[in-house]
């Protein structure tokens, strides 16, 4: 029991209350139950043969700067969309009748998470800041997204595409 409670005052001292508190909910619950801080890298082949994209309902195309409000439209500022652009980045977008459907970033050569992460790329794209609009979620969106950018992007001799998601984002880990 001493030890456990040095190891909180610890914890209290050097990561401080909320972390401590997050510490401890997840020493005493399963895994499975709560699990804070996890994230899956998942990797997509890119010369796969994908299916183009079908046309009509959910036209995509490729973002330039001039479409910044529907980059900014899923909750990213302007500061970012436009460090993703001075990256080399790329966003695969969708928009129909004026509404944004749907974006994803890819960005070439290496990415940097916060202040802690940087993952260098070797022949391969990072897959972030992905959107989704509620009212379109179920329909294929994401996967028609693919379908569009993949080819492209291999074309460009990428062959892969990285990404995270954590391992509570169900909906991302089965999309892949």
């Amino acid at each position: 029991m001493v030890g456990l409670l040095q190891k909180a005052r610890l914890s209290l001292r050097h990561a401080g209350v909320a972390r401590t508190a997050q510490r401890a909910v997840q020493n005493l619950l399963p895994g499975w139950v709560l699990d804070f801080n996890s994230l899956v890298a998942m990797e997509s082949d890119l010369t796969l043969g994908r299916s183009p994209p079908e046309s009509g309902e959910w036209p995509h195309r490729w973002a330039i700067e001039n479409d910044m409000k529907a980059l900014t439209g899923g909750g990213l500022s302007e500061g970012e969309v436009r460090g993703f652009f001075a990256q080399g980045g790329r966003a695969a977008l969708c928009v129909n009748d004026g509404r944004l459907v749907t974006y994803t970033w890819y960005l070439p050569d290496e990415y940097r998470m916060s202040d802690w992460l940087r993952v260098v790329l070797d022949r391969q794209v990072f897959s972030t800041a992905t959107f989704g609009a509620h009212e379109f979620r179920g329909r294929g969106v994401h996967s028609q997204t693919r379908n569009f950018a993949y080819p492209e992007l291999a074309a460009l001799g990428y062959q892969s595409s990285v990404a995270f998601a954590s391992s509570l984002n169900r909906s991302a880990l089965r999309a892949g």
